[in-house]
């Protein structure tokens, strides 16, 4: 897994959340392979957008200055797309899932 994290102050070319926050994300892509594509062959634009697109990623958007989790989600090969937490709430974890989260969270903090 490839960790990503980004701080976005309003006014930010992709802040769509219209307040600063973190973007703090887990994927199988390594998203730095997307600013390298300069010289490739068409071909290798499409395997690189192939790849990007069927990766697995988990994220999570949290307000800056609170703290307050604003979205957390988990986006798939179909693009599913991220939930709200009111949504996260409603919806359940596979039980596989969480445990690799937890345990993947436990080792880096070293918990």
């Amino acid at each position: 897994m490839f960790e990503y994290t980004k701080l976005f102050k309003i006014g930010d070319q992709n802040n769509f959340q219209g307040k600063d926050h973190w973007v703090i994300s887990w994927s199988t892509f390594d998203i730095s392979r997307l600013g390298n594509a300069e010289g490739m062959t068409d071909y290798e634009i499409k395997q690189l957008n192939g790849d990007w697109h069927n990766a697995t990623s988990y994220n999570a958007i949290i307000e800056e200055k609170t703290g307050e989790i604003i979205e957390i989600g988990k986006i798939d090969g179909g693009r599913n797309g991220n939930l709200t937490i009111e949504e996260l709430r409603g919806k359940e974890i596979e039980t596989e899932d969480a445990k690799n989260i937890a345990l993947d969270y436990i080792k880096k903090k070293r918990l």
